[in-house]
């Protein structure tokens, strides 16, 4: 779970340090989100590079999203957090081309 503002202490963000010698492309895959909205969001160095919003149901929804940001070659952070209302189920994060 990538928790939002609800439970943002439990697990508020997640840093990638990554020192890439040629650009590439940071995927996250959603598998379910709540049913209070989410937001899925990548930054790069600090600035946003991809973003998502879930929004709110009457249920917790099924979700099969993905959102991938580029980043360039070097060392970068890439943060994955939840700025929305509530969690969302992370199924993977990718890094392309390194799987």
């Amino acid at each position: 779970y990538l928790q939002g503002s609800a439970h943002r202490p439990m697990f508020p963000h997640a840093d990638f340090p990554l020192d890439a010698p040629r650009p590439l492309t940071f995927r996250v895959r959603v598998r379910q989100s709540a049913k209070a909205g989410a937001t899925l969001r990548i930054s790069v160095d600090g600035t946003v590079a991809a973003e998502r919003v879930f929004p709110a149901a009457e249920k917790d929804v099924a979700q099969d999203a993905v959102v991938e940001a580029p980043v360039p070659a070097g060392r970068r952070t890439v943060r994955v957090e939840n700025p929305g209302a509530d969690w969302l189920v992370l199924e993977r994060i990718e890094i392309d081309p390194y799987g």
